[in-house]
């Protein structure tokens, strides 16, 4: 994975200099963690279809979980991980937690990575 880096508004992120475009370097610790993150909160802010490169990336948002009464949280958890499995870098899902107030959709996950580190991330 050689991915730019975003920043907190989701837009590229310029190096230190602010010359160039960042992209994402993984620290001592956790060199995979970064990456498998970006990827699992870009993927969820993906309806699926939407990427012109790639008509199976993303969500199916609009066609299979927002139209779920809130008894199935269930079955969008597992739409939601089957996506997010499929990911490069993933090694598995730990944890997956999904809320709801009725009208939002919200979230945490944690994902073991290839390397062994985790990415956690809320949504």
């Amino acid at each position: 994975m050689n991915e730019l880096a975003l920043n907190p508004s989701h837009d590229i992120e310029l190096n230190a200099s602010g010359t160039g475009i960042a992209r994402i370097l993984g620290d001592g610790f956790r060199p995979q963690a970064k990456r498998v993150k970006q990827a699992v909160l870009c993927l969820l802010r993906t309806n699926e279809g939407e990427a012109f490169t790639d008509g199976s990336h993303g969500v199916p948002w609009f066609e299979k979980i927002l139209t779920l009464s809130e008894t199935h949280l269930d079955l969008a958890q597992r739409i939601l991980e089957e996506k997010i499995r499929a990911l490069e870098g993933v090694r598995r899902i730990k944890t997956m937690e999904l809320k709801t107030d009725g009208r939002n959709l919200s979230g945490s996950i944690a994902v073991e990575c290839e390397d062994g580190s985790v990415a956690e991330a809320d949504f």
